[in-house]
């Protein structure tokens, strides 16, 4: 996130001294418009946020590769063998 608050403060300098020079050009409209300079600040910062956010959520969900799903299921059949329930052969408790 830091790369984007960088590029975001120079983009908005930038924005600045370049409305400043084609100010000249610009008729009925302000070339240094807050608004305007704000609104596209949070819309890429939540542009990037969202960037940032999406593969890190999905690499917190794969990151163990599906072990903790193999680990409840393992949990799970060894439980219902200790009760005295008798297990099919389909439920092999896997490895």
């Amino acid at each position: 996130m830091t790369p984007v608050m960088v590029g975001l403060a120079a983009g908005v300098v930038t924005a600045i001294f370049a409305g400043r020079l084609i100010g000249s050009l610009l008729f009925d409209v302000s070339a240094n418009d807050p608004r305007t300079l704000a609104v596209v600040v949070l819309v890429v910062a939540t542009v990037a946020l969202v960037a940032c956010f999406v593969p890190a959520a999905g690499d917190g969900r794969r990151s163990n590769g599906g072990a903790e799903v193999r680990m409840r299921e393992r949990q799970r059949l060894q439980n219902s063998a200790d009760s005295g329930w008798m297990t099919s052969k389909s439920e092999v408790i896997p490895r």
